[in-house]
This record gives C-alpha cells, structure tokens and sequence, in this order.
C-alpha cells in the first residue's frame, strides 16, 4: 500500500473549514465520559458470575432465535 507524505498547506485549504475542525476539536476535548453504569445489582451479578464459572453447564446457541440454551452437562 502507498502512502502519500504529501500534506495541503493552509492556503489550499478553505478558512472556514479551518475553523470548524479547530471549533470540533475543542469541544471534542471539553466533553466529559460518563461512568457506565451497572443495569443489575450486585447481588444479580454475582448470581451470574458464578453460573458462569459452572464447569457442569453447557452455554450454546439456539438454532433458531436469538435465544441461549443453558444445559446440564452431566445429564449428556
């Protein structure tokens, strides 16, 4: 793949798009991020945690759907 080193200098670029990246770029900078926020408490999520770290159950995809199938692997 090329890679051009050529960059357009000042003058070829339009000053008001200039200032709009420079206006974008600020503000970008100024923004804060949001702590994500947990959607279960903290009981659920250990619940979950240790359903996870069951090695006697099988997590896999159902053939139809969008729906998990949760089986016993000492029963198969």
């Amino acid at each position: 793949m090329l890679k051009f080193k050529w960059i357009p200098t000042d003058k070829v670029i339009d000053p008001y798009l200039l200032q709009c990246i420079s206006n974008f770029t600020s503000e970008i900078k100024s923004l804060t991020i949001l702590k994500e926020k947990n959607n279960i408490d903290q009981s659920e999520s250990l619940t979950l945690r240790d359903i996870r770290r069951n090695k006697s159950l099988l997590f896999i995809k159902a053939d139809k759907g969008s729906a998990t199938v949760i089986m016993d692997k000492s029963i198969i």
